[in-house]
């Protein structure tokens, strides 16, 4: 099975977008992932902490399309966001080589998808070239292809970036 998988930090997403893709919410915040290396060493593919994004690594394994609806923060992605994204560590082998330049991990499931991140609120131009690098980097480590990222001052419930 494959579908669109959306990882949101809003507070009450449009229905809507439920239709078009699995809709994931990162509020409340789930636990951040431990750096236990457990999801490699223990319970390959499994995240040790047992709570609702131990889920997470399977859905992510059979995605097409992540897409990432997060306020712009500091660094990227929301706090809340973050902390999904890294729950998503054990589709990840703890192996790493050098490709195109950098060191990145190699897929536990070898399933090209495509990554569009969304980011709304204050829209200052180095926070901006801070997640397009972010979402960059995160993108070339899970092998997406392509990588997109949008950035929106307001978010309207009626915006179409859900495929």
């Amino acid at each position: 099975m494959s579908y669109s998988l959306l990882i949101h930090d809003l507070e009450n997403p449009p229905l809507k977008w439920a239709e078009k893709a699995l809709v994931w919410a990162a509020r409340p915040k789930v636990k951040p992932c431990q750096g236990c290396f457990g999801c490699w060493e223990r319970t390959p593919g499994v995240c040790v902490i047992n709570d609702r994004a131990q889920a997470l690594p399977s859905l992510l394994a059979q995605t097409d399309h992540l897409i990432l609806v997060s306020r712009l923060s500091v660094w990227g992605v929301s706090p809340e966001v973050k902390a999904v994204l890294e729950r998503g560590l054990p589709n990840l082998l703890p192996f790493m080589a050098q490709k195109m330049g950098v060191l990145l991990h190699d897929p536990r499931h070898p399933h090209p998808w495509a990554l569009t991140a969304v980011f709304y609120g204050p829209l200052e131009t180095e926070r901006q070239d801070l997640a397009q690098a972010m979402i960059e980097a995160i993108g070339l480590n899970l092998a997406s292809n392509p990588i997109k990222c949008h950035f929106i001052s307001e978010l309207k419930l009626e915006t179409q970036f859900c495929p």
